[in-house]
């Protein structure tokens, strides 16, 4: 069980090729207060859901609000990636914080996460 609930870099989101393809090409659904961007990926050697997480800039202009933020669904997606990884579904993600509010408590944000994690393994077909 080590590293079942790490992190790491191979499983953050962050080629500018693959960025665009998710937004452009990719499928989403909002689940307040996430808008959630997914993409099957044509490469099958990549054994892992590669994450995006993003706050706007827009709506929070303090950097330690859109960290917080960021931190928050991090730490959510991270304790309940296993739904995916249960499936063995190899998925591109990006979560996009579209709420107003800064003072969301964490049991809310990780309700949401687990229920956006259950809706991605429905509407992906499962497994594989």
């Amino acid at each position: 069980m080590t590293g079942k609930f790490t992190f790491s870099k191979q499983e953050r989101l962050f080629y500018h090729k693959h960025i665009d393809l998710l937004f452009s090409g990719g499928n989403s659904f909002i689940l307040h207060p996430l808008k959630v961007y997914y993409l099957k990926p044509d490469v099958t050697d990549d054994r892992t859901s590669r994450v995006l997480i993003t706050v706007p800039r827009r709506k929070f202009k303090r950097a330690v609000d859109r960290n917080r933020l960021r931190r928050l669904i991090r730490e959510a997606y991270r304790i309940n990636k296993h739904r995916l990884q249960d499936m063995q579904l190899h998925l591109h993600i990006g979560f996009v914080y579209i709420g107003n509010t800064v003072k969301i408590p964490y049991s809310e944000v990780e309700g949401k996460i687990k229920a956006c994690l259950d809706r991605l393994v429905k509407e992906s077909g499962g497994g594989g």
